[in-house]
């Protein structure tokens, strides 16, 4: 009797557990504005990282440029624009984040 209790109640925890994981749904981020502005390229940036883990903006960028480019729009490649800005001296994403439209359009 004491093993079915106790099956019925982890039974009732793993339904709890795997069906709390099903009602949470990713936020979907809304781009209208984006395509309203009918842009021929898009310039992804580097994002800056607060955070002690490494490869974090890496994996940022990557995920930010895939709908983007899904979406049919030019992206710029993140290496060449990183070489880019290496050339002109400016290294860090938020020197990068802090440039004005008209620099960028020089660079």
């Amino acid at each position: 009797m004491k093993n079915k209790a106790q099956i019925a109640i982890f039974s009732v925890f793993v339904a709890l557990f795997f069906n709390a994981c099903a009602l949470s749904e990713p936020e979907i981020y809304d781009y209208s504005a984006l395509q309203q502005a009918k842009p021929r390229s898009i310039l992804v940036l580097m994002p800056t990282n607060e955070t002690t883990e490494v490869d974090a903006s890496a994996a940022v960028l990557a995920n930010a440029i895939y709908p983007l480019s899904e979406a049919g729009y030019y992206v710029f490649d993140p290496a060449l624009v990183h070489e880019t800005f290496k050339n002109n001296g400016i290294y860090e994403a938020s020197e990068i984040q802090n440039v004005s439209a008209h620099k960028l359009r020089q660079i």
